[in-house]
């Protein structure tokens, strides 16, 4: 990679329109927002599906919290499996 000007490397920014550089407004209503504490727990996984997250390297405890979290939340697409066909009469699934 060539080395660039400062003027350069902002130019570059400015003329990306997938960049974002905040403003001071911005920066006055930005809140922090912490994640929530992970709960520890044992789970008793099949090896091959331990192995396969596994292979993805660092993190897999992080994509499997990802895939449970998808599965929990409420889709229009999906059939709600507790109660069968009349699972709207019992109102929409809880969200994780």
């Amino acid at each position: 990679m060539r080395a660039q000007t400062d003027a350069a490397i902002r130019n570059a920014v400015e003329s990306d329109p997938d960049s974002f550089v905040p403003d001071a407004a911005w920066l006055m209503r930005a809140r922090l927002v912490m994640p929530q504490k992970k709960e520890t727990i044992t789970l008793r996984l099949d090896p091959d599906v331990l192995s396969w997250f596994r292979r993805e390297g660092r993190g897999y405890q992080t994509r499997i919290n990802a895939v449970l979290r998808a599965s929990c939340r409420p889709t229009d697409h999906r059939r709600d499996r507790r109660t069968g066909p009349s699972a709207a009469a019992n109102g929409p699934r809880p969200a994780c």
